[in-house]
């Protein structure tokens, strides 16, 4: 029996923990990740073990992270600029950590890693990894759909709408209920026409047992979904303290934020909170959820 490389035993390991510690997790391929992900205070561990892993989530876990820090070396010297001016920067104050937490998990990254190429077959083994397979299945049904006559006569004749017009229903299941990636999908992102270069906006919206309401609100259920879902959004997770970081609007948590943005509309954030829970237990319960695609 070959033995095992240092970093897949320590992946093995991880999966091993992540079994015992997180029960809702423990179906996820990219379970181990996700764990790691939650609890880093240095993203390079995590990097070096996603870049030699792609079977089990680990090519979207380094873009994750790629994307996170390239944005955090960008800015983080304005940030503390910023903070210096409005009187936010001292250390113990939630802007100067939101800045401090950010900048150390990306300093021990090489400006070669965020700016090379990150697909290595050597490294990988050319094994892909299944949630980004799982994206490229979507956007290639968008495009395969969005490219029939019918569809294209619908956006260029004098009917034409703004208004989304052709849906897919897409079933997610559960070994690919990562948090981040359900993140990624069910948010507004571009695609790019293949035939004219002109980028479209395409919205995903999870669907279950669940009486749809607002586009507000459901669209804030929808970011707070992951959290139901097991990644952890306190202070330090990245959508909350890049923020705070920026402007100095600095929140406990997702939730806390999404408070803020309700302000004196009690109905609508508790309808946001309920209806989580609801898309949340319903991606759970379902053996493959259904992902809604609008355009």
């Amino acid at each position: 029996m070959k033995k095992l490389s240092k970093v897949s035993l320590l992946i093995a390991l991880g999966f091993a923990g992540v079994a015992a510690s997180v029960p809702a997790c423990a179906q996820l391929v990219s379970a181990a990740y996700l764990k790691q992900y939650n609890e880093a205070t240095d993203y390079a561990p995590l990097l070096a073990a996603a870049l030699q892993d792609f079977s089990s989530g680990g090519e979207f876990y380094a873009r994750q992270i790629i994307g996170e820090c390239r944005l955090v070396r960008a800015q983080s010297e304005q940030w503390k600029k910023k903070a210096a001016e409005a009187n936010q920067d001292a250390p113990e104050s939630p802007r100067a950590k939101a800045i401090a937490l950010l900048g150390a998990r990306c300093e021990n990254i090489s400006d070669a890693q965020l700016q090379g190429t990150l697909v290595s077959s050597e490294r990988t083994g050319g094994v892909p990894d299944p949630l980004i397979v799982a994206e490229q299945d979507i956007i290639q049904k968008v495009r395969h759909t969005s490219a029939a006559p019918r569809e294209r006569a619908r956006l260029a004749g004098p009917d034409r709408t703004l208004e989304p017009g052709k849906r897919i229903l897409i079933k997610l299941p559960k070994e690919l209920q990562d948090p981040l990636f359900i993140g990624r999908l069910t948010r507004k992102w571009q695609l790019a026409d293949t035939e004219t270069s002109k980028p479209r906006v395409v919205y995903t919206y999870l669907r279950g047992s669940f009486r749809p309401g607002a586009e507000e609100v459901v669209g804030a259920a929808a970011r707070l979904v992951p959290c139901e879902m097991g990644l952890v959004c306190d202070e330090r997770e990245f959508s909350v303290a890049m923020p705070c970081a920026s402007t100095g609007k600095c929140d406990g948590s997702r939730e806390g934020a999404l408070l803020r943005i309700f302000q004196s509309r009690d109905k609508d954030f508790d309808n946001a909170l309920s209806t989580a829970k609801e898309l949340a237990q319903s991606i759970r319960d379902e053996e493959g959820s259904r992902l809604l695609v609008l355009w």
